[in-house]
């Protein structure tokens, strides 16, 4: 069975958010642009779920959205509350501000 044109190129647009996601995790260094990059990989993700579940004509890969967009929310509080965290203590939203948060007798 051939997926539709449809299917591909729901596909390639999932690819292409997962992809910039990755890009923007590795080539940035500002928490809050590192975050919004995960999300927008767990978006290309979720797009590709939808597609494959509509290519086989079942409702899991739904069903699996809906879970990846209820993380993707928690993730993203928790997100949050660290990065305001790591800006209060140091002032600054660079991801060496991390190095600070780390107990002390950690390597």
């Amino acid at each position: 069975m051939t997926p539709s044109p449809l299917v591909l190129n729901a596909l390639v647009v999932g690819a292409a958010l997962f992809a910039l996601g990755l890009v923007g995790i590795l080539a940035r260094r500002n928490l809050i642009v590192m975050f919004l990059s995960a999300e927008l990989m767990l978006q290309g993700i979720a797009v590709s779920l939808v597609a494959w579940s509509r290519h086989h004509g079942d409702w899991g890969g739904h069903v699996l959205v809906i879970l990846v967009l209820t993380v993707a929310a928690c993730e993203a509080a928790v997100a949050l509350v660290l990065v305001l965290r790591a800006f209060a203590r140091t002032g600054r939203l660079d991801s060496a501000a991390w190095q600070s948060l780390r107990e002390a007798n950690l390597p």
